[in-house]
């Protein structure tokens, strides 16, 4: 029932413009949080956050994005996979990076399928996950840029514009 719960609430963001809550926040921060409440995933990840600054954001949302591109990283690799979360900081942006080794993507699938809603290459999957974290990310003002080949791993980096 929970997951039907969630999968409706999570579909209402077709209908309606995301609400943002902005406010000063820091993403290695973020990215701390959301290792300290998830302590339970197995998969090594390994973490190189930079001196950033500050972005305008609603925190609630980045913590949505950080957890699906993590959650979607563990998906991906088998018993020797391993994930790295990197965060730096380059000409008035600041980026984050989920990596990892695992199966990766097709480009055929790249640009035809992965931000469009109920395209998925998970088993179980339904399909919104990245097209939820774009819509997120776009509405910060922000980007979503992937790099992935099949049998090599996938890289998502989002861009933020730094608080001035």
């Amino acid at each position: 029932m929970n997951h039907i719960q969630e999968l409706i609430s999570r579909l209402s963001l077709f209908r309606q413009k995301l609400e943002l809550n902005r406010a000063p926040m820091d993403l290695n921060a973020c990215v701390r949080e959301f290792l300290a409440a998830h302590k339970q995933i197995r998969t090594p990840i390994s973490t190189e956050l930079g001196d950033i600054s500050h972005v305008i954001a609603d925190q609630e949302q980045i913590q949505k994005v950080i957890t699906n591109l993590v959650l979607n990283s563990v998906d991906a690799i088998r018993e020797d996979g391993a994930i790295k979360i990197s965060t730096r900081q380059q000409n008035g942006s600041v980026y984050l990076s989920v990596s990892d080794n695992g199966c990766g993507m097709s480009p055929e699938f790249i640009s035809r399928s992965l931000f469009r809603p109920f395209k998925t290459t998970k088993k179980g999957g339904i399909g919104i996950g990245m097209f939820q974290s774009k819509a997120i990310v776009d509405a910060h003002g922000g980007r979503v840029d992937v790099e992935s080949a099949p049998h090599k791993g996938t890289t998502f980096t989002i861009s933020l514009p730094a608080a001035s």
